[in-house]
């Protein structure tokens, strides 16, 4: 098995973590369902993407904080890599769109709407009151729950865009 020596060789360790409780094990820091001390295979994975979303939600947090919020409301989300639509709560600042799993939760994702576009275009998004929203390179692809709905974060969004310019 993989023991605590091994763990910090690869570069897992439980440094940073709170309290001695959190840091018992790498592998319970690695999220192993398993339990125990066994290693399983996969562990390394699980580990890895642990990491992984930890440094990830880190960069999330270090996005420049949105202090005027022009527009704050739920949408339909298609996910970029499943394009399975999921329900979040989204923020529109003067110069990015955040956003969250729910008011509570810190921004999952932040898009800077500098050079950006927005269209409503319903078959493109697969879904009824779609809006497209591209910028550098990547596209966001959100559904309201009605043509006016879609159509007021259309025109707070093209306003955004044109005052981040």
């Amino acid at each position: 098995g993989i023991d605590d020596t091994d763990a910090r060789r690869l570069g897992v360790t439980s440094a940073g973590l709170d309290s001695a409780a959190e840091a018992s094990s790498w592998a319970q820091w690695a999220g192993r369902h398993g339990g125990g001390e066994e290693y399983h295979f996969g562990d390394a994975t699980r580990a890895t993407f642990k990491a992984l979303s930890t440094l990830s939600r880190s960069a999330w947090s270090e996005a420049p904080q949105m202090t005027e919020v022009h527009k704050c409301g739920w949408l339909g989300k298609r996910s970029a890599h499943v394009h399975q639509w999921r329900r979040r709560r989204l923020c529109l600042s003067p110069s990015y769109l955040s956003w969250a799993r729910s008011e509570e939760a810190a921004a999952h994702g932040t898009m800077a709407l500098r050079g950006a576009t927005v269209c409503s275009d319903d078959f493109q998004g697969g879904q009824p009151f779609s809006l497209l929203v591209r910028a550098e390179g990547k596209s966001l692809v959100l559904a309201a729950s009605s043509c006016e709905e879609r159509e007021e974060w259309r025109e707070a969004i093209l306003l955004a865009i044109c005052g981040s310019l």
